[in-house]
């Protein structure tokens, strides 16, 4: 049991390690690009989020209109049909007579 529990621990250890390491040089990596650079990388990359939300915003709201303008047909139906019954009234009776 106590094994299990070295081994576990120095796998943690050696991945903190590793994943240190690796953090470490991207440190070292950007510390070697200017500022100037680095900011504009980041600038870039908010632009292109921007851009991907605003194109998702602009899809969901498409959507939104086509299901409020489905609500509102659905809504006024039942409106129309009654609007329209004496017309049909009519057009049966025409029909009989005729």
């Amino acid at each position: 049991m106590m094994d299990r529990k070295k081994a576990a621990d120095l796998a943690y250890a050696e991945g903190y390690r590793l994943g240190a390491t690796s953090r470490d040089a991207e440190v070292a990596e950007l510390k070697t690009v200017p500022m100037k650079y680095r900011r504009m990388a980041f600038n870039a990359q908010l632009q292109a989020e921007v851009a991907e939300l605003a194109k998702e915003r602009d899809q969901f709201r498409a959507e939104l209109v086509k299901a409020l303008a489905a609500c509102k047909v659905k809504d006024e139906a039942p409106r129309e049909l009654e609007r329209m019954k004496p017309l049909h009234a009519r057009f049966d009776e025409g029909a009989l007579e005729g």
